[in-house]
């Protein structure tokens, strides 16, 4: 996928979320938007074949491999787990928020480790 157009794409949602959120907050409607990282599905699998890595476990180490968070791998569990929080009365004063499920990818700067990881592998 370009960075670009998934760039683009995420914080049109993320922005759209936050003017969902002004408009039917009044109403006591909460909107809230879930962003994991790369998870492991049968569509990740596709993509990743796709690309000559089809090997799960490869796969995962890959996806991994950006996060600052070491020792666990982000399963559909934990994204579907953080969409329970939010759908739940645990979460009834959250609103407008964008739950970031990444093991710390977008608050570390990974881009020339994970470059020179993928120039690794090839």
């Amino acid at each position: 996928m370009c960075p670009l157009a998934y760039t683009t794409s995420k914080h049109g949602l993320v922005g759209l979320v936050r003017a969902v959120t002004s408009e039917l907050g009044k109403h006591g409607i909460r909107v809230n938007c879930v962003s994991p990282s790369l998870v492991i599905t049968p569509l990740a699998i596709s993509e990743m074949s796709a690309m000559g890595i089809e090997d799960v476990s490869a796969i995962e180490a890959i996806a991994s491999s950006g996060a600052n968070l070491k020792g666990v791998a982000l399963k559909t569990k934990h994204v579907t787990e953080a969409a329970h929080f939010l759908a739940f009365d645990e979460s009834i004063f959250v609103i407008g928020h964008n739950l970031v499920i990444d093991g710390g990818v977008t608050v570390v700067d990974n881009s020339r480790a994970m470059s020179m990881e993928m120039q690794m592998k090839q």
